[in-house]
């Protein structure tokens, strides 16, 4: 079984392109050593980032994210295991959005509503975050 962890960050302080650029060649280099796959999405000042591999190496990945600097506001959305990698191929995807094109992708207005994943059905609709990864997953297969 895969492990998988979904969570939401804001930004501490504004990124700009170029660090984006270095954090994302560094993921990615470091990612693909310990066979961790998955993809961050930038909406303004907000990251989610859905990872996904080797259940020791992920969480030991999440504990370091925990104490980046920079990340604050920092909410575990969601973890658990799947059967197969989502994005096999992809160290880290990346997409910059606008909160116009996350509130494309739900009908509900509250995140907090509960949330759908790997097959895992909540009572509510689906957090806007998580639709949006579904789909994103559905394009990179």
């Amino acid at each position: 079984m895969i492990k998988y962890i979904v969570y939401l960050s804001d930004q501490s302080h504004i990124m700009k392109d170029a660090d984006l650029e270095l954090l994302l060649k560094n993921s990615r280099r470091k990612n693909e050593r310990a066979s961790i796959t998955g993809i961050l999405i930038h909406i303004e000042s907000r990251f989610i980032q859905y990872i996904e591999g080797p259940e020791e190496k992920l969480n030991s990945l999440y504990e370091k994210i925990i104490k980046d600097p920079r990340h604050t506001n920092l909410i575990l959305v969601g973890e658990g295991y799947i059967e197969k990698n989502a994005f096999a191929t992809w160290n880290m995807a990346y997409r910059k959005l606008n909160k116009q094109a996350l509130e494309s992708f739900t009908d509900t207005p509250d995140p907090k509503a509960g949330f759908l994943l790997a097959g895992i059905e909540a009572k509510n609709k689906a957090i806007p975050e998580l639709k949006l990864i579904q789909e994103l997953i559905k394009t990179y297969n």
